[in-house]
């Protein structure tokens, strides 16, 4: 177990978790970053769109969803509800208009709205709440050549940024059409012949890290799973993500991210390793794991960004480039305290450790999505 310090408000532990570990960060959520009808990112963050399509989904990851009381989750679910678009059926946050969108460098104000939208879907199905108008904004993708054209134009030299947009648009057709899509299928169809066998990631022959394939492959892996269909080059997928692995047992850098870490932990725990031997190195690398994810747990019940390791320095962190959900990356925020518990239960399970709560995953892909068995 690693235990590693940074001078913050909220001390980290490295601990494994107990039931009341589990009960704190559940207060943490609603009681510290809760509002009358909504989430806020951080402390110091306002009530978004986005914040509260997390604090939905970390609860009910941590088992705390259905202890929500009738009239809070009604507030919630209508606030998610009153940011949709009859016109379009878009999900929009009123603090993230036009002029805030068309300021951000790295994001499209169309990646930010499909985001929005994604997440809201999500929230909605976990408090038993439904969209209240249709995603009429997906019907041009619907349609097979416009759909193939936006896909010859995506960058896959950045395919971890590129997959997103692929997770937000597969949603939406299944949304839509159900789990025999034409368009989700021709989509995945699609990805198959771009799948580099090398890595079993995509981009990776075009210029993309393998650290970014890997980032990228966990956005659309779920889905196959999901679907029931083969993952090709599976054995090399989950090589290549044990080879992204930093030394303190994180990804992406020494300190990990949300983010990072659950996309190799998913693939570490759903994809079949190739050999006795890799199944040796994934069970390493996964009790390696735990023990970094276990160190972004704070006095309080908070997770931290980053985990606290050796020469990993205390920074901002500004979740897609939004100046609303933003936070030190030693302090509690909303992503974290989803992403990070849901991580901790993928590698549990997979060791076979009993977990001290009652995980519920999402039901529908991907994020927070899981079947108990491996594909």
């Amino acid at each position: 177990m690693l235990f590693r310090f940074l001078k913050s408000d909220a001390s980290p532990v490295a601990e494994v978790e107990t039931g009341e570990d589990i009960a704190e960060t559940a207060r943490f959520i609603e009681q510290t970053l809760g509002t009358n009808d909504g989430y806020r990112f951080a402390l110091g963050c306002p009530k978004t769109l986005l914040a509260t399509c997390f604090g939905v989904c970390a609860l009910e990851v941590l088992g705390a969803l259905g202890s929500m009381s009738a009239g809070r989750r009604e507030a919630v679910a209508g606030f998610i509800q009153s940011c949709q678009r009859k016109e379009d059926g878009l999900f929009r946050d009123p603090l993230h208009t036009d002029e805030v969108l068309f300021r951000l460098g790295k994001f499209s104000p169309q990646y930010i709205e499909w985001q929005e939208s994604y997440f809201a879907i999500h929230a909605l199905r976990a408090l038993g709440a439904r969209p209240e108008h249709s995603l009429e904004f997906v019907a041009p993708w619907l349609a097979a050549d416009h759909l193939d054209r936006w896909l010859r134009s995506l960058d896959f030299e950045n395919f971890w940024l590129t997959s997103n947009s692929l997770m937000f648009v597969m949603l939406f057709f299944i949304s839509i059409e159900g789990e025999k899509s034409p368009a989700v299928h021709r989509l995945l169809d699609w990805l198959d012949r771009r799948q580099d066998p090398e890595t079993g990631f995509w981009g990776t022959d075009q210029g993309a890290s393998l650290f970014n394939g890997m980032a990228g492959a966990f956005h659309v892996y779920g889905y196959y799973q999901y679907l029931d269909r083969p993952i090709f080059h599976a054995a090399a997928a989950v090589r290549s993500t044990l080879a992204v692995q930093e030394p303190t047992g994180l990804f992406g850098d020494a300190g990990g991210g949300p983010c990072e870490d659950l996309d190799a932990v998913d693939i570490l725990t759903k994809l079949e390793p190739g050999s006795a031997e890799d199944e040796k190195k994934v069970r390493a690398a996964l009790e390696l794991a735990l023990a970094g994810l276990r160190a972004c747990r704070l006095q309080g019940g908070g997770y931290a960004w980053s985990s606290p390791q050796p020469k990993v320095k205390r920074r901002e962190m500004i979740y897609s480039g939004l100046d609303t959900l933003k936070v030190q990356s030693d302090a509690g925020d909303l992503w974290s305290a989803w992403f990070r518990p849901l991580a901790i239960a993928l590698a549990s399970e997979r060791l076979g450790e009993k977990l001290a709560w009652p995980v519920k995953y999402r039901d529908l892909p991907l994020l927070g999505w899981h079947r108990p068995e491996r594909s």
